[in-house]
């Protein structure tokens, strides 16, 4: 039961039917926010990603260090360690992210019927 918590009373009954939507929506909009949060994640985890790309293959995966990629991305190291708490981790994403792209551009030759040549 949910009361009124200024004067601990129960509350209005012309107010029962929102107050029962409103408890039913909760579940809803927490699963939302989980969801908006995971999308916001995943987009920061994709541009530090992109900008760890073309730094590690400037200096080489085995000299580029997280301080490397903090500093090109111009964010702090905390950040980068957040997103990527290991350098090995970061670049199996990275890989990830450049096969997934790859794949991409072959499913729209793909699809649009062209050859490799004409796919230039």
């Amino acid at each position: 039961i949910i009361y009124n918590t200024l004067l601990d009373l129960p509350p209005d009954p012309r107010n029962l039917e929102k107050i029962a939507l409103e408890e039913s929506m909760m579940p809803n909009l927490t699963e939302n926010r989980a969801k908006l949060r995971d999308r916001i994640r995943e987009k920061k985890r994709r541009e530090l990603a992109e900008s760890a790309i073309s730094t590690i293959a400037h200096i080489g995966y085995a000299n580029t260090t997280l301080r490397d990629i903090a500093a090109s991305t111009g964010v702090s190291l905390g950040k980068i360690q957040y997103y990527f708490p290991e350098k090995e981790g970061l670049l199996l994403y990275c890989i990830d992210l450049s096969v997934n792209r790859f794949i991409a551009q072959l499913n729209e030759i793909v699809d649009a019927e062209l050859s490799p040549l004409e796919a230039r």
